[in-house]
């Protein structure tokens, strides 16, 4: 019964959106972000990997942070009309300027090889270890690059990162030069640093958002626009593999290993798609809100803004309260049963986020105000054509998607970033004043 209304919800909510008189650019976004969430509940109503039942309320309360999300989305996308596009001309000559500054190359140049000498030290690691998981543990608790990686990382690295991945993508799609290629190592290795393997998925997701929402790049060559996703998506997920089989098996392996690998990578898939509801409904039926001292009244789903005003207060001796230890602690570090043989832990969706700090009325609240915040930063993009709005606006399609596993917006460094990113943008001067002018040179 739960499956039919989700696809009942989808296919009303996804002809919604459709049929919207909103840009192009903010569809597609749109669209992307119901499908998954769709296919996530589907999966979830079905109990696939054997998941325990999951109550119709926590559904509900899903069912309602999509919606919620989609309205405050659509409310401020109606300024912007259909008609409304990016040409790569509105972009071009920003992304060349700066793939040309020799001071842009030769920093980017410095932190790969920075990076680079950092994957030294982790592949030494793993050799020690003969496997990535103590690996990862030493990452996450910072015993691995030493004391000022933090820093560097915070405030250079992940700068970098957010400027170089729109410019990434930008070459790869119309340049293909050697700086490209330096940016691709630069990617490839930051993303290397902990192990993981989401940040892949950002780098080909980074690469969707400019070809498929922004430009349309291959609007007019569909079957090479084709044969270049399947092509990427098979190398994408050759390396989800090797990643997953050096976490589960270890270094080395036979045919056998790499089978089970490509298997566990498959079932990963799935379980990052469907589990995070199922451990809502965990932190639901647990009653995680009484564990942490009650509703947070904003400072979970506020904890990046917090946190990055205590950057600054703390040296004056004023800080703002921020999220309680005990989440971080209960979310990460305990194992909980979600099925028979699955143990999870980290990922609940940004529903948790939301109803923790003001229940039923948070899943509702929050994610409408996100809808129209993002939406408005469209609006913004289409005024200023700025490419520093565009790497907002691609951040803010990975939140969206990442919101079916976990809140995306929680880092006080990235919103230090978006900050300026967003400052840089509104100052510039060629900047379409009237949204009804917005098409006129496209």
């Amino acid at each position: 019964m739960v499956t039919l209304i989700s696809v009942i919800i989808g296919l009303v909510l996804f002809s919604i959106v459709k049929n919207s008189r909103i840009d192009m650019t903010s569809k597609r976004m749109l669209k992307m972000f119901v499908v998954y969430w769709i296919i996530s509940i589907v999966l979830a109503s079905i109990r696939i990997l054997d998941i325990f039942e999951i109550s119709f309320y926590t559904f509900i309360l899903v069912y309602l942070g999509i919606i919620s999300f989609s309205m405050g989305f659509l409310l401020v996308g109606r300024k912007r009309h259909n008609g409304m596009t990016f040409s790569k001309e509105d972009f071009s000559t920003q992304f060349e300027k700066i793939a040309k500054n020799q001071f842009y190359q030769i920093i980017m140049i410095i932190a790969s090889v920075y990076i680079y000498s950092l994957l030294v030290i982790f592949f030494d690691r793993i050799m020690l270890y003969g496997t990535l998981y103590n690996v990862r543990t030493d990452f996450y608790s910072n015993e691995l690059y030493g004391p000022f990686f933090q820093q560097v990382n915070a405030f250079v690295l992940r700068p970098l990162w957010f400027i170089s991945l729109p410019v990434f993508s930008y070459q790869i799609l119309y340049k293909r030069n050697l700086f490209c290629l330096v940016l691709a190592f630069y990617l490839i290795g930051y993303e290397s640093l902990g192990g993981g393997r989401i940040g892949y998925i950002r780098i080909a997701l980074g690469v969707v958002f400019l070809s498929y929402c922004v430009l349309q790049t291959f609007k007019r060559q569909k079957r090479k626009g084709i044969a270049i996703i399947v092509g990427s998506g098979a190398l994408l997920f050759v390396l989800l593999s090797v990643i997953t089989i050096a976490r589960t098996e270890g270094i080395g392996g036979d045919g056998q290993t790499r089978q089970r690998g490509v298997e566990t990578t498959l079932e990963h898939i799935v379980s990052y798609t469907a589990c995070p509801i199922a451990a809502f409904d965990y932190s639901i039926e647990h009653d995680y809100t009484n564990l942490v001292g009650g509703y947070q009244y904003g400072k979970l789903t506020m904890t990046s803004v917090t946190s990055l005003i205590n950057l600054f207060s703390s040296r004056i001796g004023y800080t703002l309260p921020t999220l309680p230890k005990s989440f971080g602690e209960q979310k990460q570090d305990v194992l909980i049963d979600i099925a028979p043989e699955h143990n999870w832990n980290a990922l609940y969706t940004a529903n948790l986020y939301y109803y923790m700090d003001f229940g039923f009325l948070g899943v509702i609240i929050f994610p409408f105000l996100f809808g129209m915040l993002i939406s408005a930063l469209i609006t913004q993009l289409y005024r200023y054509r700025s490419i520093t709005l565009l790497m907002i606006v691609s951040y803010c399609l990975w939140c969206m998607l990442y919101s079916v596993l976990d809140y995306g917006f929680g880092s006080p460094y990235d919103l230090l970033t978006l900050l300026i990113l967003y400052f840089i943008g509104v100052r510039r001067k060629n900047c379409v004043t009237k949204l009804s002018c917005a098409n006129d040179n496209v």
